[in-house]
């Protein structure tokens, strides 16, 4: 009695993203079927997050306006810091949620090592996140073509090649 072996293999397209000068990345699959919805939605979400704080910028100034003493102009400041915190924190998150747990650590871990503390600006995200969407886009992009050309070279082995009707035989009434 012998037994029969079945070898599968993992063949997942993987593109590593170098996050900074010290080693660190992150690694994506392209063959996530969530991660593109993800990454587009996360970007979408930062911009229109950072566009919000704008307009909560000018409600801020309106409140403070003519208020020329140093008490309201510390609290129009913290107010503003405060709000900008708030937008930093979750553009981390949805960072951390698209690329992995630790990639906004890994992105300024220079900063880090200096400023434990630190908590980067919306400017800062914007900026990496249009640094890699070229390259997210293109890889994707691919994939998509790759997919649909090896699913109709697969498909051609199933479908048989002839189409037409079959005739009867003999003559038509």
């Amino acid at each position: 009695m012998g037994m029969n072996t079945i070898k599968a293999r993992n063949d997942s397209n993987l593109t590593k993203i170098d996050l900074n000068d010290m080693g660190d990345y992150v690694v994506i699959s392209t063959d996530d079927e969530t991660f593109f919805e993800q990454f587009d939605s996360g970007y979408k979400s930062i911009v229109r997050q950072a566009e919000d704080l704008e307009a909560k910028a000018a409600e801020l100034d309106k409140k403070y306006e003519g208020k020329e003493d140093f008490w309201s102009r510390s609290e129009y400041a913290t107010e503003k810091i405060r709000e900008k915190k708030k937008l930093s924190e979750e553009i981390a998150r949805i960072t951390d949620s698209i690329f992995g747990e630790g990639t906004t650590r890994k992105l300024f871990r220079n900063v880090y090592e200096e400023i434990p503390d630190f908590v980067p600006s919306a400017d800062c995200f914007i900026t990496f996140f249009e640094q890699v969407a070229p390259g997210i886009g293109e890889i994707f992009g691919k994939t998509i073509e790759g997919r649909n050309k090896a699913s109709k070279e697969r498909m051609a082995k199933y479908i048989p090649g002839d189409h037409k009707k079959p005739q009867k035989k003999g003559g038509s009434k």
